[in-house]
């Protein structure tokens, strides 16, 4: 098991403090990749169909990451 480390930002409250883990270089070197080319990873995606009033800027879109 990895030896996690744990850096606290300086200042203000330790609670509200992030904390973030090392990085470990072996996940990275050990994972397996394959190399496709553009067209191959790009071929399931399919355009947004904006409408008139977007593309002219009348009006604007919220995109919500959840």
């Amino acid at each position: 098991m990895a030896n996690r480390k744990f850096r606290f930002k300086r200042g203000g409250n330790r609670k509200m403090n992030r904390k973030y883990n090392t990085l470990d270089l072996n996940n990275l070197n050990n994972k397996k990749t394959k190399i496709v080319s553009s067209e191959e990873a790009l071929k399931d995606i399919s355009p947004i169909n904006w409408s008139k009033e977007v593309l002219s800027g009348e009006k604007k879109i919220n995109i919500d990451k959840r």
